[in-house]
């Protein structure tokens, strides 16, 4: 017979049950003690968020998950509280369970659970996922007999700054259809959050026709319940700056016109109050809203995207009618890429007050008088610092930069753009021009030092398209005398160029700058560093050994007779100073008859300088490192007929490792030559240059009519079908508008 004490001992059963009770009150509390920990850090969060005020746009969703993340914990804490009630007054209804005990088996049970936690880390969200799952969709308010359950509200109501913030990132078109629903004073509390406004006008955007179709009175309403705007950006279609300029600046307008009723208001109730108020008004002035508009950027760009339209600049293009009164824009500091039809609206009557401008650039749109669209907005700018007229005329960067009274209206300056934009080079040749470009470099010289830019830019970059050659010796003077006047000691040192073409310089620069100042040196230095072309004419009396042109690769003179003495020294800058150079182009403004003669005295002399290893003149093989020339000689056709034996010779000069060679055949037939004798000299001289080891092609282009027709029948009934044979070179011919080239190439 079993022993029964301990079946039979109601107090065993009471234990375990009580053990088992405590251990479900210790659950209880863990899981509550835990609630409360995730609503106390979700509320801190969603406070954290809106202590910071400019929420971005991105974030509204993380606040509003926060907020509903709150509210969940709040009404699930509260449920875990009346369970925990409820076992608490089980576990005290049981008899034989001291305190003592259950406190101890609660504080057991608990550590067991935060254990079984830390091991299973998935348990805990997949019994919370199966509880969620059996969740009714009603839930449980009052039990006859009981008193109510404390769930907290069903919702969590927001605030005015919170709902208004959320409305914040809302755009207008956005506010307009919920505003029967949230009223329209949380429209305008929302409209209050807005900091930055983009009016998108690009195809990217999405949103350029909303704009159009917005009436500039709508705009001007939007603009004075922006009052908090602080950057107003405009994207314009490609070739219509003056899409929506009615548009923004009805939303700037409005701005202003709201601060001030603002600002007007405020003082007339401090007028009110009497004298107590009026002696604490020149306080609460510090403290109040400015009167002026509260935009402290303005900028602009131009879409990429889409078809370019000129007509959608008449797309809400004509502004509002002017205010009787300024428009205070004090504290606008910002003006980027503003189009010079956009900066025109200051013009016919609107009056806008900007003192405290530091950057003004300005985009050129093609507008009829670029000049006098920008002069309104240069007429006070004493805190002006970044200056850039947008233009390519240095003559109309000093007209706008003279717009500012002398005194010390521009000591501020640190920059004035790019001068010669669009290349001040191009002037070469035009004895004219060139004045009227020195004047303006004095100008602008004589502009800046009267309105106080003494040494105090920071850059001053100088575009460059074409070439510079000997003719451009006073801009380079010039250049360095502004430079050396405007330029902070620390920014002389800095590169100015900027070469937007392949840029072309005189070598003749190098030998005239040595007797210059340090400054015109560190120019004419910079510029050879840049060039890709180098050019001869004249007047080389010293060979250059230095690396002055590390990136040209041609090297272009004429095929005119030279003095041994020049001959080498050109040879051997060629060789020294233009590391990169691999084409050779003889070429001149007029014909030369020994062009031949002379390209091969030149390239034989280059051959002695290059340092490019023994059996190097034109080897088949060469080593590595070796420098392949490509060689373009202009000749006339008197040359071809009469003096091509250099061509037809060529296998037996000395000459430098060359690929490629090309004939431009220039002029008519001299007297008493024929067509067939012109055109065996050119096959000869072609197959000649195609004898020597290493070359790869020689081609010959003929420009004159009658010579292209005797060539092209010449090509017809005997040179065609030689291609068709296996021979190791085939023979081309090809036809362009004003040319015919014939080209020999080697098999591959």
């Amino acid at each position: 017979m079993m022993d029964g004490s301990e079946e039979d001992d109601p107090s065993g059963q009471t234990s375990a049950s009580g053990t088992m009770i405590s251990k479900l009150c210790a659950d209880a509390r863990v899981v509550r003690d835990g609630l409360q920990r995730l609503q106390r850090d979700a509320r801190q969060s969603c406070e954290a968020f809106q202590r910071e005020g400019d929420v971005p746009a991105d974030s509204v969703a993380t606040l509003l998950s926060l907020s509903a993340a709150s509210a969940h914990a709040s009404a699930a804490e509260s449920s875990i509280s009346a369970m925990v009630d409820a076992l608490n007054r089980a576990a005290a209804s049981l008899p034989h369970q001291p305190a003592e005990d259950i406190g101890a088996s609660a504080a057991a049970a608990a550590a067991v659970a935060m254990e079984a936690a830390s091991e299973e880390p998935g348990a805990e969200s997949s019994m919370v996922e199966e509880e969620a799952a059996r969740t009714p969709s009603f839930r449980l308010t009052h039990t006859s007999g009981r008193p109510p359950t404390n769930d907290g509200p069903p919702a969590r109501r927001l605030s005015r700054d919170e709902l208004s913030g959320v409305f914040g990132f809302y755009q207008p078109w956005e506010l307009t259809p919920v505003a029967p629903t949230i009223g329209k004073t949380l429209v305008g509390w929302a409209a209050q959050q807005y900091t930055h406004l983009t009016i998108d006008g690009s195809e990217r955007g999405g949103v350029h026709q909303l704009w159009e179709g917005m009436p500039l009175e709508v705009a001007y309403r939007w603009g004075r319940r922006a009052t908090n705007l602080a950057h107003l950006h405009l994207i314009y279609p490609r070739a219509a700056s003056l899409w929506c300029r009615g548009i923004w600046v009805a939303i700037l307008e409005g701005n202003a016109a709201a601060r001030k009723a603002t600002r007007e208001r405020r003082e007339e109730g401090q007028a009110e109050d009497g004298a107590a108020a009026a002696a604490a008004a020149g306080a609460s002035r510090q403290d109040g809203p400015s009167a002026a508009s509260s935009i402290k950027v303005l900028s602009f760009e131009k879409a990429v995207d889409g078809e370019p339209y000129a007509e959608l600049n008449d797309v809400s293009a004509d502004p509002l009618p002017p205010f009787p009164s300024p428009v205070d824009l004090s504290a606008l500091e910002e003006v980027h890429r503003m189009p010079h039809g956009c900066a025109a609206v200051r013009t016919g009557g609107r009056v806008w007050h900007t003192p405290l401008v530091r950057v003004m650039t300005f985009e050129s749109d093609d507008g009829d008088d670029e000049v006098e669209a920008a002069k309104e907005w240069m007429t006070s700018c004493e805190h002006l610092e970044v200056f850039d007229d947008g233009n390519s005329s240095t003559v109309d960067k000093v007209q706008l930069l003279s717009v500012p009274p002398p005194g010390t209206s521009l000591a501020r300056l640190q920059s004035i753009g790019t001068l010669g934009k669009h290349g001040w080079d191009l002037y070469e040749g035009n004895a004219d021009a060139m004045r009227d470009v020195l004047a303006s470099m004095r100008e602008a010289l004589l502009a800046l030092l009267e309105r106080g830019c003494r040494r105090s830019l920071s850059e001053l970059p100088i575009a460059v398209e074409g070439k510079i050659t000997t003719g451009h010796k006073g801009v380079l003077r010039e250049l360095a005398r502004l430079s050396e006047a405007v330029l902070q000691p620390q920014a002389l040192d800095k590169p100015q160029f900027k070469i937007e073409r392949e840029g072309e310089m005189e070598l003749e620069l190098i030998e005239w700058m040595a007797n210059e100042s340090s400054q015109v040196q560190k120019l004419v230095r910079e510029f050879a560093a840049l060039a890709g072309v180098v050019l001869y004419e004249n007047e080389l009396t010293d060979a250059a050994d230095t690396v002055y042109f590390p990136r040209a690769t041609i090297f272009r003179c004429p095929p005119r007779h030279l003095s041994a003495e020049v001959i080498d020294g050109l040879a051997r800058t060629v060789a020294n100073s233009m590391p990169q150079c691999r084409t050779i182009e003889f070429v001149d403004t007029e014909t030369h008859l020994d062009a031949a003669k002379n390209a091969v005295v030149f390239l034989k002399a280059l051959k002695r300088h290059m340092a490019t290893g023994e059996g190097q003149g034109g080897s088949s093989s060469g080593s590595e490192g070796e420098r392949r020339l490509s060689v373009k000689i202009e000749v006339s056709a008197g040359c071809i007929s009469d003096r091509s034996r250099p061509l037809q010779g060529w296998t037996s000069h000395d000459l430098p490792a060359i690929d490629d060679v090309h004939l431009d055949v220039k002029g008519g037939l001299p007297a008493g030559a024929t067509e067939e004798v012109l055109n065996g000299s050119l096959m000869a001289s072609l197959a000649g240059i195609m004898s020597r080891p290493g070359v790869r092609k020689a081609s010959a282009s003929l420009h004159r009519p009658s010579l292209r027709q005797g060539v092209r029948r010449l090509f017809n009934t005997q040179l065609a079908g030689l291609s068709l044979l296996g021979a190791p070179n085939t023979i081309t011919m090809g036809h362009h508008i004003f040319t015919s080239t014939i080209t020999v190439a080697r098999r591959t």
